[in-house]
This record gives structure tokens, sequence and C-alpha cells, in this order.
């Protein structure tokens, strides 16, 4: 497409301007039909779904992929938007060239107008100039790690990083320049509204040619416990931390040694999604037992090992090098890695002779670490060292003991209060983690980071989210000098959270954000008409945390407070539900609001478990508490409640085994995970109970009370035909009911047990369920063990329906494939099980999908493509179709100007400008055609009007589109004779060599000055044929009779 730094002419398919100039003729093709404002520094990338341009990735590191990753991003969002493909091609440079290109390591280059011509065409290389990157390499020059820039020259737009994870965040900030919002990881429970990208006809890109630095230089996302991360969901993860610019991904190396969340589980999937966005790997965390394992070398060296305490005997020499040995052993077998957490376990108790001879845990700590630091700097010297500053070793060591300055401090305010921000003077709590890290940076000169706690475990999946608390904080850490900041990013309540992990990503970025302006545009981009109501939601929410959460696990104690935060909730509820009437059904908005609104009935069910339980009403805390249970247990795989030991020890006084919890999310139990009200059993084989194999038992460790139960999800509701419940001899569910639901809400009583250890049921036929349970209806002493629970389903339909799509007309009704009428679109939809649910459609890529509840009708003009797709009872969902529809209604425009009065001297030339102009299907310049009083008129020509009649005259212009609309347009004008116009012919003629004579030539203007017209006429009669061409005569004389009187 065409720059012009002020003016854009847009949507052109031709025009033709004949302007009116004497005898010259200037033709002009120009672009446009409109003219819109284009700013300085703007290119066009699409117009009107047709790209003019291309983009070229260039890379001096032939092995690093993140400029191709990011070209190739840029290609993929442009064609979700306008539905248009720009070529995507490799850059080279000439040794000579690529002197001009200093420190840079990649960048991309988007070229538009007539260069792109030149680059039609993906996947070539071509050569580039070194001189296209000269600028951007001279300011980012000393430009800060991750910065970037986007700056215009000519029709160029060059995009470049300080290094190449800032190239690729260059991308991803054009992205988002143009209406693009990176909400949420593509998580599989966010059904494809994790992200917002506008349709867009046309696009228009910027380079403000201003270096864009980050305010923080480590910017986390933290795995810790990982209860619900999985090597299928981290891909999505890593991808969205890119995409808003967070660089380092933190995994333990094994999660406080019990062999559940480990680097190496994820590791092979997570490796190239990693080197193609440029992401750093974090890996280590709690803890020194993960390395030097005391079941491993207790009885060699008992002497490494202090009883009752979990730090392994620092002051032995062996015991500390063992560890530095494995840790640098572990380092070279992942040269992944690129920063090395060294923790000792968490909530370190460090063994009387360590302090006593080092003088404090905190002395100590440094100490192996700087051990660890001085191997690591000589064998793996690309590898950073990390410690924490926490719990019982937050103070900064001795000097003699201190970090060397290249070792990143994390500094973690596990006991901080949100109450107040962590900076206010009047908070007695927070005042402790302020004081210690000023200690830090008065001894520390090196990298000081913050381990924040914004979203945390003890949070229980309530919404406590503090989008104004962070916006508060982020400055203020950036204004201590903090080199970095991140948490814990469970995908299991990522929607509950959503807002939190986005807010801080944005400021983690660029702190200097107004924090308001930015929930603003979140919240806008994110809920539109709802946005208000929304407002007041995320309002009320994190003022209900903020009264709760003055610790670690809240104070749920007082009962003002707790009252405080069911009064917002209950009122949180409120805007949701009103929300939800202003959401478009289908839209992003309404799916998130119906997530949020069954979210907000877990937080009032679990505040009111506790709000009850202060009252001293027993009876509807019990109730409060199995309300929440049941949300758990319905919502766990939803994104917006995490099972774990956080959320159940507050229903379960004694959860015992809780792997089963990290099994159901990893999908290990992916048949039918359990759902209970009971603690298990330590030593059970908590396993699916779902597999055939008696002997492997959920057997809980308390006798169950009135309304507990135990059951299954078979994950979608599934017709069933019967029910096998087998339980243990003796522990078994005395007096109960075997209940089915398809909501985890309304429930069906299948059948009534009572003191029966093996349960046979055959259910109605079309009885349907995704949750299957027993319950108990009385108290018994006895505990409970199923080993089998086994559901053999009715018809399975595992097929999904198939559409076919018939188009009325049934071929087009104009031109080359072009519709000229609206089109209408039936479906015809075959499913011989289940039958069909419903069939859905999309227009051009939209975000929506729409159900059809008859024909569809196409009338927008334009390159239409139309997807649908048809899903049956049972859920299955067929593979999208798609038909090109091609309409244009419209006929072309055409303007004729030039024709400025109706009355002209015929002694004039006339030049017509006619401009012609078709945005959709285009000119079709073959049915062009002009006509002068009935005869043909060439597009162009000057017309010298003494050779037309004197009198009326008409000129007919007839155009046609590439569709075969058809437009006409005529224009009328008169020719008159005149004493003025006979001079002019009478110059004219002699200087085209009509007139011969100088003489005669004068004689004739005399004659006309005094205006004798007789004897002007007799002269031309007279020197006809011999000084005057007959056809000049001929004109002479016609004007001159003309002007006689009659």
């Amino acid at each position: 497409m065409r720059r012009k730094t002020y003016l854009k002419w847009l949507s052109v398919i031709m025009s033709l301007c004949f302007i009116l100039q004497g005898n010259d003729l200037i033709v002009r093709a120009d672009a446009s039909d409109q003219f819109s404002v284009l700013q300085e520094n703007e290119l066009t990338l699409v117009e009107n779904h047709h790209a003019d341009s291309a983009i070229i990735w260039w890379s001096k590191n032939s092995d690093s992929e993140i400029a191709s990753y990011a070209a190739s991003e840029l290609q993929n969002y442009v064609r979700k938007m306008a539905g248009v493909t720009v070529p995507v091609l490799e850059g080279k440079l000439s040794e000579e060239d690529a002197a001009q290109t200093g420190e840079l390591s990649s960048a991309i280059i988007v070229v538009t107008d007539e260069e792109a011509n030149r680059y039609n065409v993906s996947n070539q290389t071509v050569d580039i100039s070194g001189q296209w990157l000269a600028s951007a390499a001279m300011k980012l020059s000393d430009a800060k790690e991750d910065s970037f820039i986007a700056e215009v020259s000519g029709n160029r737009l060059v995009l470049a990083g300080s290094n190449d994870r800032g190239t690729l965040y260059s991308a991803y900030d054009l992205l988002e320049q143009i209406g693009v919002r990176f909400f949420a990881p593509n998580f599989k429970y966010y059904e494809d509204n994790a992200e917002y990208v506008p349709s867009k006809s046309s696009i228009t890109v910027s380079g403000a040619g201003t270096v864009i630095e980050p305010s923080f230089k480590i910017r986390r996302k933290y795995v810790e416990e990982g209860w619900s991360h999985t090597a299928d969901n981290m891909p999505q993860l890593v991808d969205w931390m890119a995409k808003n610019k967070l660089n380092t991904l933190v995994v333990p190396y094994d999660y406080i040694a019990i062999g559940k969340t480990k680097w190496d589980d994820f590791r092979d999937q997570l490796i190239p999604e990693l080197k193609k966005r440029g992401i750093i790997v974090e890996v280590g965390g709690h803890g020194f037992e993960s390395f030097l394992r005391k079941d491993k070398y207790q009885q060699a060296h008992p002497d490494w090992f202090v009883p009752g305490f979990n730090v392994f005997n620092i002051t032995k020499d062996e015991a500390v090098a063992e560890y530095v040995n494995q840790v640098v052993a572990y380092l070279k077998e992942h040269p992944e890695i690129g920063i090395f957490d060294a923790w000792p376990p968490d909530s370190a108790s460090w063994p009387t002779v360590v302090v006593s001879k080092f003088g404090s845990g905190s002395n100590a700590y440094a100490y192996v670490v700087n051990k660890l630091y001085e191997r690591v700097k000589s064998e793996l010297p690309g590898v950073r060292i990390e410690a924490i500053a926490y719990a019982t070793h937050t103070d900064p060591p001795s000097p003699q003991y201190m970090y060397d300055d290249s070792i990143i401090i994390d500094f973690a305010p596990y006991g901080r209060s949100y109450v107040e921000t962590i900076f206010d003077p009047n908070s007695t709590v927070n005042k402790t983690p302020i004081s210690l890290i000023n200690k830090w940076k008065a001894v520390f000169h090196g990298d000081l980071s913050m381990y924040e706690y914004y979203r945390r475990y003890a949070f229980h999946s309530v919404p406590f989210v503090m989008p104004q608390l962070i916006g508060q904080e982020l400055p203020f850490y950036r204004s201590l000098g903090i080199a970095g900041i991140g948490t814990y990013s469970e995908p299991g309540d990522w929607i509950t959270f959503e807002i939190t992990h986005y807010i801080l990503a944005k400021l983690s970025w660029n702190a200097d954000l107004n924090a308001q302006t930015l929930i603003d545009d979140y919240i806008q981009s994110r809920y539109g008409a709802a946005s208000q109501e929304m407002s007041e939601y995320f309002r009320l929410v994190e003022e209900a945390g903020r009264t709760i959460f003055s610790s670690p696990a809240g104070n749920y104690n007082i009962i003002a407070n707790v009252t405080k935060m069911r009064n917002n909730y209950l009122q949180a509820k409120s805007q949701l539900e009103s929300a939800q009437s202003k959401a478009a059904s289908g839209t992003g908005a309404a799916f998130l609001l119906q997530r949020l609104a069954w979210n907000i009935d877990y937080a009032i069910a679990d505040t009111e478990t506790d709000y009850y339980r202060l009252l001293n009403d027993t009876n509807s805390s019990k109730a409060a508490k199995m309300r929440a249970q049941d949300a758990i247990n319905a919502h766990r795989f939803d994104g917006i409640m995490l099972q774990n030991t956080y959320s159940m020890r507050r229903y379960i006084a004694t959860l015992g085994n809780t792997d089963w919890m990290y099994d159901v999310s990893r999908g290990k139990l992916r048949y039918a995970p359990m759902v209970t009200t009971m603690g298990t059993y330590q030593n059970n084989f908590v396993t699916n109970i779902v597999d055939g194999d008696e002997g492997t038992v959920f057997w809980s460790n308390t006798s169950p009370g009135i309304g507990d139960y135990v059951g299954i999800d078979l994950q979608a509701v599934k017709p069933i035909h019967s029910i096998h419940l087998s339980m243990g001899t003796n522990d078994y569910i005395r007096n109960g009911v075997v209940e089915v639901s398809t909501d985890f809400k309304d429930w069906t009583t299948i059948a009534a047990v009572t003191n029966q250890q093996d349960v046979q049921l055959t259910v109605d036929a079309g009885t349907q369920a995704r949750y299957i349970r027993i319950r108990s209806m009385a108290s018994q002493t006895q505990w409970i063990q199923i080993r089998e629970f086994s559901v053999e389903l009715g018809r399975v339909d595992i097929t999904p329906p198939v559409t076919t799509a018939t188009v009325a007309p049934t071929v087009p009704d104009g031109k080359n494939g072009w519709y000229v009428h609206p089109v209408t679109v039936s479906f015809d939809v075959y499913d011989d099980s289940s039958g069909v649910a419903r069939t859905e459609y999309t227009l051009n890529g939209g975000n929506a999908w729409l159900t059809a509840t008859g024909d569809v009708t196409v009338e927008q003009d334009g390159l239409n493509s139309l997807s649908y797709r048809s899903v049956d009872q049972a859920g299955n969902v067929e593979a999208e179709k798609t038909i090109n529809l091609n309409v244009d209604r419209a006929a072309p425009t055409i303007t004729v100007t030039g024709i400025d009065q109706n009355d002209i001297s015929d002694a004039e030339d006339l030049l017509p400008v006619i401009s012609l102009n078709d945005d959709v299907s285009g000119i079709d310049p073959s049915m062009t055609k002009a006509t002068l009083d009935s005869n043909d008129y060439k597009l162009g020509d000057s017309i010298p009007l003494y050779k037309l009649p004197l009198g009326s005259h008409s000129l007919t212009v007839n155009a046609q589109d590439l569709a075969g609309n058809e437009a006409s347009v005529t224009v009328t004008f008169q020719t008159l004779a005149s004493i003025d116009g006979l001079k002019q012919l009478v110059q004219r003629f002699e200087a085209d060599h009509w007139i011969d004579n100088a003489g005669i030539s004068n004689s004739l203007q005399m004659k006309l000055e005094q205006s004798n017209l007789q004897s002007f006429i007799q002269e031309v009669q007279a020197q006809s044929g011999k000084h005057i061409t007959d056809e000049a005569a001929e004109y002479l004389l016609r004007d001159a009779k003309a002007l006689l009187p009659q």
C-alpha cells in the first residue's frame, strides 16, 4: 500500500482523470475514492482485505528461530484479523551491509506499497540493505536487555530488539497497537475466549522510532507447587508469557522432593516452545534435600544430617561439596537452564551446630550458595545462581558471607498483609519486609527481585484479585531499584485471577503505565457493555480480600471482617447477574461471566462456612461447607477453582493422602476422577476407582457423616445403562443413596442402599449423567472403602454430525464468480445417533460462533468467508467447513468533472475529468465506454470544441464492475460562437499553419475587432483553399454566419 505522510487514498480500483489544459493531455492513474488522515510515521499494511505488503525477517544467528517465529506470528494474526495472508520471507545481508547493523541480532521489516510487489511469495530468501537497519541498530546500541523499537523509514516499518527476545516483543507490541489483546493463555477450558482479535478490513501500523525499555529486568511466572500444570497446558502458559513480555519461567527441579512437580516431566514439551520465544528457563527451588537426599546418603554419612532439622549439616565440607557436585552434574545434563534456584527446604530449620559455626541461618545459606556459585562460574559460565530471602533466612548475610553481585536474590514477603500496601508506613505487618528490603539494598548490589504473592495458594480460589494494589506497588518496587517481579501461575483457577495476571504482566514491563487506565482498558475490552458492572465487581472482590487477608491464610475469626467479605461477595454476585443480562449470548464476555458467577457462588459458600460458624449456627455452616465442596467438585476443570490441599483442607479436617488431586489435574485419572467430601487414608492406593481392578481402592480416613459422599466424574454428560458399586467387606456405607447429576447441582436418586456391600443397579432408559455418587444418609462408625465404581454406558455417540450447505442461487448471478444479490445459505444436517443439537456459523473469521436458527443470508459486500459446523446432543463437534461467497451488490460510481459550465466557447478545448471507482469487485476496464453525441469517445482525449457543431452536446460514460453491476452518467453542455472566439480561432489556425499568411491573419483580426462580420466572411471565402485551408475556412465561416443578425 502507498504511504503518504499526511493524506491517504483508500479503496481505489481505478480513477482516470482528464484535465482541461489547452492542448496538453495529462492522464493520472490514482489510488482512491475516499480520503482519510494517515498520521506521520504510519503505513498501510492491509487495505480492504488486500495486502500490498510483505514481512521480512532477518537474524544474525542462524540457530535462532525467534525472528522467524515473530514474523510468522505477525502473519498469523493479520490473517485472523483481515482474512489475508501477508508473505513472509527471510532477509539476507551482504558482509558489507552487515557491518551497518552493529550489535543488532535480529529484526523484522514490514515492506509496503509498490516495493512489496518484489516480495509477493512466501518462504523466499531475499537480499536486504543494511541501511534499513542502521538507525534501529544505533538507537538500540546501549538499550536495556529486551528493549525494542518500531521505526518507519519510507515505505518500510522496522521492528527490532536489543536482543532476539526484544524483536519478538516488538511484534506483539505492534499487534496490541492494532487492537489485539492477549488476556490469558489459550488453555483448553477457555474455549477460544482467551484472546481478543478484532476483525478489520484495513490495518494501519506505525512506529514512533522510540526505544521502549522494560521497567523490570526479570519478569517471571512460577510453576511452584504445580497442582494443575501439565505437559499439555504449559506451552499455552509459555505462549502467553511471551505475548505479555514476561521473560522467565520458573519450574521446580522437584518440588519439595515429593516427585509430583518436576522440570523433567515438562522438559521435552517445553524446550522447543521456550527456545523459539527466547524465554529463560529457571529451575531449582525447595530444596537442598532434592540433591542431597537423606535416603541416599544417610547410611554412609549419618553425620551429614541432624535429627530434628531439615537442613543438612553445612559444617561438613564433604556434604556441601556433594550438594554442589550433584547440582553441577544436573546443570551439565540440562544445558537449557539459564538460572538455578539454590534454596534450602521450605520452612527451613537450621541445625544448632550450623548456626553456632556460621552465626545465623542466613550466613550458612549464603556459604552454600557461594560455594555453588564458584563452581558454576568456573564450569558453566552462562548459568546464573539465585538465592531466596525467605522465612528463616530473610536477613542479609554478614559481609564475610555476602553473595557475589552476579547472584540473583529473591525477596519473599511471605507474611505480608494485603490490607495495606507494602509501603504503608502505618502497617505494623508490612514495615518488616520493607525494612528488610532496605537492608538488602544497602549491602547487596546485584539483582534484587521480588517473589510476590499476588496470587497465592492460601486464597483457595476465592476471587481475591488486586489490580488496584498491584497498580500502587509496582511503581514503588521500581523506585527502589528492584530488578524483578513474579508470582504463581496455576492454570486451574486462571479465570478467577485473570485480571491479576494480566495487570501484573503489563506493569512488570512498564511500571509507568497509569494503572487505572490500564484496568479500565482491560475491563472495557473484556466485558464491553457490562464494563460498568464489572468495574464494581472487581472493586468489591478486591475490597473483600483486603478485609480478610492481613496474613497469608487470612483472618477468618473476626465476625465483622467475615461479614464484610460475605456482604461484598453477595453484592458482587448481583453485579455479575446484571452484567450477564447485558452480555450478548455466545460472546467471550458471556463465557467469562458465567464462570465468574460459578466462582462467586463458591466464594459465598466458602465464606458462609465461617460466617455461620462464628454465629454458632452449626447446621448452616455445614450446609455452606457442603455447597463449597460441591462447587469445587463440579467446576475444578472450568478454570475457576483449583482443587488442592489449600481449598480442600477448609472442609476436610484431615486430608490424608492428597496425591490423587495431582493425578486428577495431570489426567492420570482421566476416565472418571473421584469426587468426595472425605479425606483419604494415608497408605491406600488412591487411583482410578473405575478401572476394573478391585485392588485399587478409595479408602476414607474418617467415618462419614450425614451428607458425605464418594463418587465419580465421567467428564461429560453420558447415557447411563447400569452402575456397579463394590465396597469393602466391613467398610461400606450402611445407609445411603445412589444419585446421578448432569451439573452437580440437581441430583436424581437412582436407588436407596441399606446394608449392601455390593450394589448392582440398572437405570431407566434415557438416563444421562456426568456425576454419580453414593451419599450417606446417616452417621456411622465404619470408614468407607470403594473397590470399584463401574458404569456401563448406554449407546455412546462419538461421531459428529455431517452438515451440507446449499447456496442459493446455486451459481453466482454476477460475473467472475460474484453474487450481485444477497445469498441464502441453508443447512442440511445428518446425525444418526444422539441427534443434532445445533448448527453454528461464523462470518469472516468472527470470534463468536452464532447459532443458525434457519437459513443464513449473506448480504455484506466483499470477499465473505462463511464457516459452519454442527454439534450433536452428545457434544460431538463437526470439523469446521468453509464456503467463500463473493458479494458485490453496488454499481460502480462514475464522476465527471472538468465541465464547469453549460455554455462553452467553441474556441476552447474540453478535457473532462472522469473518475471510476468500485471498492469491492473492482472496475472492469474492458466494459468501460464513453460516447460524445452518440460517437465513440476515447477516454483521455482532449476535445477541440470548434470541431463540434454549434449547439447542445452530451457526453455519456458507461461502466461495469467485475461483478457485472452497471452504471451510466450523462453530462450535457452547449458550444457557442463569439467574436472573441473567432479571434482565438484565427490565432490558433495561424499557429497550426491552417492560415499561412500573417498579413491575412492580421486583416481578419482587424475586421473582427471592428465587428465587420460581412467583410470577414468575404475575405475568408476569398482565401479559402489558398492561404486558408478549406477546413479552417469552414469553421470560421460557420461561426461568423451564426453571429450575423437573423
